[in-house]
C-alpha cells in the first residue's frame, strides 16, 4: 500500500544469513522496493538478536529497531511466536497511537519483513534420529541453509577422530543428513551462522555408508575445539553424483542443539612445487597441506590422483624432490587407504601395485585409534618409510601438516591414450613399428581403426611388455595392403 519506493537499511547484520530473507520478500516490497543494503555484523556477530534499523525514504532520521530473534528469521517458529519475540523486544510499540500510522508502519517494518519471509520461505529438514533413515538435503552455498535440532535425538553414533588431538570422542545427540555432491570440489560445512543454543557443534562426514564402527568419518571437527569457539566447520573432498552422510551433534551429552549449516564451495589447496619424473614421463605436484580427502579432489582437479607408488625407486625419488621442499621435512599424502573397507589397502586411482614401504613400527599398519585409514611419507624418518594416519589430523597431532602429492597420468583407464612418438612402415614387408613413451613393468596394447569411425575397435596385440622408458612393437599390417591405417596404445 506504500505509494512511493521504499530503501530499507539493516546495520549491523550477518550478509549471508539474511540475504536469503530478502531474496524471499518480493511481495512485500513491491517491484519498486530499492536493494536492501546489508553491512557486517562485526564484533557482535554472535550476538542472537540480529539489530536494525528502517529507512524510509522522506520519514523522519531512522531509529534503531530489532529484528526478532535470528534463529526464527530461518523459518522456524510460528507468525504468532514472531509477534511476540518483536513485541518483547520494541514494547514501546504498544504504546503508539494509532494515529501515527506512519511512525508505526516504520517501526514495525522489520516485523513485517520476517513475517513474510516465514510465510514463504521453503520448510528445511530438521536431521533424522538414525544413519539409516538420514534425511536427504540439495543445494550448496552461503545462502542455502540446511536446520538441523538435535532436541529429540535418542541415539548416538560410533565415536570419531573429530578433536584436534589425538583420540576418539562422541558425536552426542547426533542427527544424519545425506547431500549428493554435484560437482567435484571441495566443501565445508559450516555451522557458523546463528550460535547455536545450548552447547556446541560438532560434524563429521561420511562417504562410504553408514559406519560399521568407530573413526570412519573422512572428515569432522568439534566445534569446542577450534579456537576455544563452539561452532564447527569442517572442509572435505567430494566428488560429484556421490552421495555423502553429514552427522551434526554436540560435544557433550547433556546439550540438545539447534541451529542452521550450510554447504560451500571453498578453495582446493594450492601447488607449492611441479616436477617430471624422469624415470616414467609423469608430471608431479605437491600440493599445500589439507586432509586426504581435500588433496584427493585436489588431484582430481588437477587432472590425475594421489600419488602411487610402484616401487622403492619411485619411493625414493619423491624423498629426494618433495620431501625437504622448502628446507623442512614433509609429510606427504599417498594415495594408498583401507577407508572403504578395513584392512583391504588399495591405491586411489585403481592401479594394483603391490609395493609397500611401511615403517618397522607401523607394519602392518595398526589403525591405531581405530581411525588411521590413510598412508603418508613421514616427515620424521629420512628412509622414506610410510605410517597409516587419521585422514584429517588436527593441529595438535605430531603430523598434523600433511601435503598431497599428486600423479598425472597412470591409473586403469583402458581408454587412456599413451603418447606415440614414432611410427614407421616397412612398405617392402608392409609391417608397421610403433614406438611410445612407457613406464617400467608396465603392458601395453596396440589397437586400430578398421573401419576409420574412431572406434578403434581392433586389437593388434594386447600383452606387449615395457621396454622401460620406452617400448617399441613391430608387427604386420592388419589390413594387408591397407594404405590408410590410425593406430593407438593403451595401457
Amino acid at each position: 500500500r506504500y505509494g512511493k519506493s521504499r530503501r530499507a537499511g539493516v546495520s549491523p547484520v550477518d550478509r549471508n544469513f539474511l540475504t536469503p530473507l530478502v531474496d524471499k520478500t518480493p511481495m512485500l516490497l513491491g517491484p519498486r522496493q530499492e536493494r536492501l543494503q546489508f553491512l557486517s555484523r562485526g564484533a557482535k556477530r554472535k550476538d542472537p538478536i540480529v539489530r536494525g534499523w528502517v529507512r524510509n525514504r522522506g520519514l523522519d532520521s531512522p531509529k534503531e529497531k530489532f529484528f526478532p530473534d535470528a534463529d526464527l528469521l530461518a523459518c522456524k517458529g510460528s507468525p504468532k511466536t514472531i509477534v511476540r519475540a518483536f513485541l518483547d523486544q520494541n514494547p514501546v510499540l504498544l504504546m503508539k497511537s494509532a494515529s501515527n500510522r506512519q511512525a508505526l508502519i516504520k517501526a514495525a517494518f522489520p516485523l513485517f519483513l520476517a513475517a513474510s519471509h516465514l510465510l514463504t520461505c521453503q520448510a528445511n529438514a530438521q536431521g533424522s534420529n538414525n544413519c539409516a533413515d538420514a534425511e536427504l538435503i540439495v543445494g550448496t552455498g552461503p545462502n542455502t541453509f540446511h536446520q538441523f535440532n538435535t532436541g529429540s535425538a535418542s541415539t548416538n553414533g560410533f565415536e570419531e577422530g573429530v578433536l584436534q588431538r589425538p583420540g576418539l570422542r562422541q558425536i552426542a545427540n547426533d542427527v544424519w543428513f545425506r547431500w549428493v555432491a554435484t560437482k567435484t570440489a571441495v566443501f565445508m560445512v559450516n555451522t557458523d551462522h546463528v550460535p547455536p543454543t545450548n552447547g556446541a557443534t560438532a560434524v563429521a562426514i561420511y562417504r562410504y555408508g553408514c559406519p560399521s564402527g568407530p573413526g570412519r568419518a573422512i572428515a569432522g571437527r568439534m566445534g569446542a575445539e577450534v579456537g576455544g569457539g563452539i561452532l564447527a566447520y569442517p572442509s572435505f573432498g567430494a566428488e560429484e553424483g556421490v552421495e555423502y552422510l553429514i552427522r551434526v551433534g554436540n560435544t557433550v551429552s547433556s546439550n540438545r542443539t539447534r541451529g542452521v549449516f550450510t554447504i560451500e564451495e571453498v578453495d582446493p589447496p594450492g601447488i607449492l612445487a611441479t616436477e617430471v619424473n624422469p624415470a616414467n614421463g609423469r608430471t608431479y605436484h605437491l600440493l599445500e597441506h589439507s586432509s586426504w580427502s581435500v588433496a584427493r579432489v585436489a588431484a582430481l582437479q588437477l587432472g590425475g590422483d594421489l600419488v602411487t607408488v610402484n616401487d622403492q625407486e619411485e619411493n625414493d625419488w619423491l624423498m629426494t624432490t618433495f620431501f625437504t621442499f622448502g628446507g623442512q621435512n614433509r609429510s606427504l599424502w599417498l594415495g594408498y587407504n583401507d577407508a572403504e573397507t578395513e584392512g583391504t589397502w588399495v591405491w586411489a586411482n585403481g592401479e594394483t601395485s603391490d609395493f609397500e614401504n611401511w615403517s618397522p613400527d607401523a607394519s602392518p599398519p595398526n589403525n591405531g585409534n581405530q581411525y588411521e585409514h590413510y598412508a603418508h611419507i613421514r616427515r620424521d624418518r629420512d628412509d622414506g618409510t610410510w605410517n597409516d594416519l587419521l585422514g584429517f589430523p588436527g593441529v595438535s597431532f605430531f603430523y598434523d601438516e600433511v601435503h598431497g602429492v599428486v600423479e598425472i597420468g597412470g591409473g586403469t583407464d583402458p581408454n587412456a591414450e599413451i603418447l606415440i612418438t614414432e611410427i614407421t612402415h616397412d612398405v617392402e614387408n608392409d609391417r608397421f613399428t610403433l614406438t611410445w613413451t612407457s613406464t617400467p613393468n608396465a603392458s601395453y596394447a596396440v589397437v586400430y581403426d578398421p573401419n576409420i569411425d574412431g572406434q578403434y575397435a581392433a586389437e593388434v596385440e594386447g600383452n606387449i611388455a615395457s621396454g622401460g622408458e620406452t617400448t617399441s612393437f613391430t608387427f604386420d599390417n592388419p589390413i594387408e595392403g591397407a594404405r590408410r591405417l590410425f593406430f593407438r596404445v593403451r595401457r
